[in-house]
């Protein structure tokens, strides 16, 4: 029978790289407060499991090189200034083309 303290070196892989892969797709995104506490929680448990011996006993050595580089860019990321979410809101209204909207000569009314 397998201890409830026995560490599982594949699942905890696998949850290193779901924060992996969370970062990586959040690090993509606007800079907010939210984006920036994702990324903060998530290097952070990296960082942890990196402490761990039987973890890095564990993982191969593109795995230990993908997590540092998570890492690094998560760090990266929290490092920059927030953007407001009015700022990219107007840069987004003015990127995105206005929908033409009918004329009055143009509209007809069914009856």
């Amino acid at each position: 029978m397998e201890e409830l303290n026995t560490p599982n070196p594949q699942q905890s892989i696998s949850a290193a790289f779901d924060s992996v892969n969370l970062i990586n797709n959040t690090i993509l995104e606007i800079v907010n407060d939210n984006n920036k506490s994702t990324v903060t929680r998530n290097v952070q448990h990296l960082e942890i499991m990196l402490s761990k011996e039987w973890f890095l006993e564990a993982l191969t050595q593109q795995q230990l090189t993908d997590i540092n580089s998570c890492i690094e860019n998560g760090n990266l990321y929290n490092a920059k200034p927030i953007i407001e979410e009015t700022v990219a809101e107007e840069v987004v209204a003015e990127e995105t083309p206005a929908e033409e909207t009918p004329s009055e000569e143009t509209v007809t009314e069914e009856v």
